[in-house]
């Protein structure tokens, strides 16, 4: 996988897309976590492309259908919910 330099106008419209996968899998989330607990979930333009128990393997099968990982929203559902305090 070569690495592509961006400039600043893409990093930002990058980001961008970024918090939108981030919003909707928010926005499923309840809806899939009985379905995919302990796995993680590649994301992509709102659609789920991988499910994976073991994060290598997911990024492997990422990366063996041409998509960049770096460039995939990656989430992992836990067995039960977490709450974290900053």
């Amino acid at each position: 996988m070569s690495l592509v330099e961006l400039n600043e106008e893409q990093e930002l419209k990058m980001l961008e897309k970024m918090e939108q996968e981030s919003k909707w899998f928010n926005s499923i989330y309840s809806e899939i976590k009985e379905k995919f607990k302990n796995k993680y979930i590649a994301t992509k333009d709102k659609k789920i492309l991988v499910v994976d128990e073991d994060f290598d393997k997911l990024i492997g099968k990422l990366e063996k259908s041409g998509e960049d990982s770096r460039l995939i929203n990656i989430q992992f559902i836990p067995s039960k919910d977490l709450m974290l305090i900053l």
